[in-house]
């Protein structure tokens, strides 16, 4: 489903807004399918979200001309006029990620479930995401995935997590910029800016995996992980870039 709205307002204020709902799913995320899946004698077994599924896809954007005060004293129309400001703002679900534990699985296929990576058990009754998740100001790895309800397979076994079962946290950005214009002559001005990326300095955790760490640290087959050997398993491990401002001058002529 894809909504769009686009709305001009007088001569000052455009206004732009889009919304995607999807599920995307397949069997693998390459060109050679059967390469990749678990068992090819089941490949349905990995059909699942792609990886660049997202659920929920939002954008937004406006430009808006300040009123120049054309009829005001010569004072107000340097002071206030000649102001523009504009920003996008985006808001997308997280990428999808398959958990995976290590030991052999003793699988036919390469791939998702190869013998250095194959996917989990899961063993427990809990919560699949970690319950809770940590303060990210504290400055230590957020929780994402509780890594105690998870198990290495048993040797012979392909594990019954499901490829890409999990989403990594979402994506929320505000870009802003604000802009003054000094015009000397009809076709020459200088023009001021002020542009903010990641304005109001949003964590974001990005990067491979939505930024988790999607491999869980267990000692044997059928053992789910303690408190000695869970390491980072399910934490959060990147982040995509802080607040960041430019100034800059541009003439045109």
């Amino acid at each position: 489903m894809q909504i769009k709205v686009t709305r001009r307002f007088t001569k000052n204020l455009t206004l732009s807004a889009d919304y995607t709902y999807s599920k995307n799913n397949d069997l693998s995320d390459t060109d050679d399918t059967f390469a990749a899946v678990r068992d090819r004698f089941h490949p349905k077994l990995d059909y699942g979200p792609t990886g660049w599924d997202r659920p929920h896809v939002f954008n937004f954007n406006y430009v808006y001309d300040f009123p120049d005060f054309h009829n005001k004293s010569s004072f107000v129309r340097h002071a206030l006029g000649g102001w523009e400001s504009s920003a996008v703002i985006r808001a997308w679900s997280g990428t999808p990620f398959s958990l995976t534990c290590g030991g052999n699985s003793g699988t036919s296929g390469g791939g998702a479930g190869s013998a250095a990576s194959p996917l989990c058990d899961y063993v427990g009754t809990g919560a699949m995401y970690a319950p809770g998740h940590k303060d990210p100001n504290t400055g230590s790895l957020i929780q994402w995935i509780n890594p105690f309800v998870f198990a290495q397979p048993q040797p012979g076994s392909i594990g019954n997590a499901h490829r890409n079962e999990f989403h990594g946290p979402g994506y929320q950005n505000w870009n802003l910029s604000i802009f003054k214009n000094f015009v000397f002559a009809e076709s020459r001005r200088i023009q001021l800016r002020l542009e903010t990326f990641n304005t109001f300095n949003h964590i974001q955790f990005g990067g491979d995996n939505g930024g988790v760490n999607n491999s869980i640290s267990t000692p044997a087959a059928g053992q789910i992980p303690t408190l000695t050997t869970v390491g980072n398993s399910g934490k959060l491990n990147s982040a995509r870039d802080p607040r960041e401002i430019q100034l800059g001058a541009k003439f045109y002529f």
